[in-house]
C-alpha cells in the first residue's frame, strides 16, 4: 500500500467535482479497509499480549510487545495520514457543492 501522499499528484483544487467525489470515495474505502484490516488487527492483537486471557499462558517477551506496539504505531500514522487526505478532498466537495448550491460556480 502505497503511503497517502504519494498516490494524488494533482491540487486538489484543480479537479473537477465529479473527480474529487470519486477520489473521496476511494478513500473512503481505503480508510475503512485499512481500520478493518490493518490497524484494528494489529491493535487487538498488542491487546492480547499485554492482558491474556489465559492465566496459564507464559509471559510474552518485551520485546515482542515493543515491536507490536511499533506496528501499531506505524498503523496509526498511515491511518492518521489518509484521514488528512480524505478530509482534503471532503472539504473541497462541501465548499464545490455550496457553491453550485448559492449559484456562485466559475
Amino acid at each position: 500500500m502505497s503511503r497517502p501522499g504519494e498516490r494524488t499528484t494533482h491540487r486538489v483544487d484543480r479537479l473537477t467535482l465529479r473527480e474529487k467525489v470519486v477520489e473521496g470515495e476511494r478513500l473512503a474505502r481505503e480508510l475503512m479497509d485499512h481500520m478493518s484490516q490493518g490497524f484494528t488487527p494489529k491493535l487487538g492483537e498488542l491487546m492480547r499480549m499485554v492482558a491474556p486471557t489465559d492465566p496459564d499462558a507464559p509471559p510474552v517477551a518485551d520485546i515482542t510487545i515493543r515491536t507490536q506496539a511499533m506496528r501499531v504505531l506505524d498503523s496509526e500514522q498511515f491511518t492518521n495520514q489518509l484521514e488528512e487526505e480524505a478530509e482534503k478532498f471532503f472539504s473541497a466537495i462541501a465548499h464545490e457543492t455550496e457553491k453550485i448550491a448559492l449559484g456562485e460556480t466559475k
